[in-house]
């Protein structure tokens, strides 16, 4: 058995500015709580160890996963509860959750409560084909990295899913995260997200 390490960031207004005081719950997939604390003055929690059982994939087998999964919520005063379901977390490796937090409003109906369903690990890359192109129409004589790109949270043709607005830099993370383990050698992760990034860029621009 292993041990991996899980920490939450909460921020909200476009990740500017840290929810200290935040309830955080860490949990089992049962729903039966690991740990709860609360989030300091920048908006973080410590570092929590979380048992890993299951080593089978990285020998080889697709039998049994190289993580474990957790679910967390976030609870704030004045701001939507958010539950994220479904986060891996792997031997050895810190895992940082960033936790935005939206503020209740004024409306009749509120929304109170956010369920977020983390996928499982793909391995490939069907993120990059859902960037919206954003750039202008225009020809490029250098490439300029995006401060924010927008991404269709679904098949192209899904008009039900949702277009949401994220930092360049957060959706790498975010993409990388999903499609490969953080246990590879070095140059397999710089490899893989030199290839996120330069899909995402060849997107955007043509």
């Amino acid at each position: 058995m292993g041990t991996g390490y899980m920490r939450v960031q909460v921020t909200t207004g476009d990740e500017a500015l840290p929810v200290a005081g935040a309830v955080v719950i860490i949990k089992q997939r049962n729903g039966s709580a690991l740990f709860k604390t609360k989030t300091d003055e920048s908006g973080k929690t410590e570092d929590f160890p979380l048992p890993i059982y299951c080593f089978g994939r990285e020998q080889g087998s697709n039998e049994n996963p190289i993580y474990t999964i957790c679910d967390i919520d976030v609870k704030a005063e004045g701001f939507v509860t958010r539950h994220i379901r479904g986060i891996e977390v792997f031997d050895t490796e810190t895992t940082i959750l960033p936790v935005h937090m939206e503020p209740l409003t004024d409306e009749e109906n509120p929304v109170t409560d956010d369920i977020v369903e983390v996928s499982p690990n793909s391995q490939t890359y069907p993120h990059v084909c859902r960037i919206k192109a954003s750039s202008p129409a225009r020809s490029q004589n250098e490439v300029i990295i995006p401060d924010y790109i927008t991404v269709h949270l679904g098949r192209p043709e899904d008009t039900s899913a949702r277009n949401v607005r994220v930092s360049f830099p957060e959706y790498v993370k975010n993409t990388a995260s999903s499609e490969i383990y953080a246990t590879w050698p070095e140059e397999s992760l710089r490899a893989n997200i030199h290839a996120i990034v330069t899909f995402a860029l060849n997107r955007v621009y043509t």
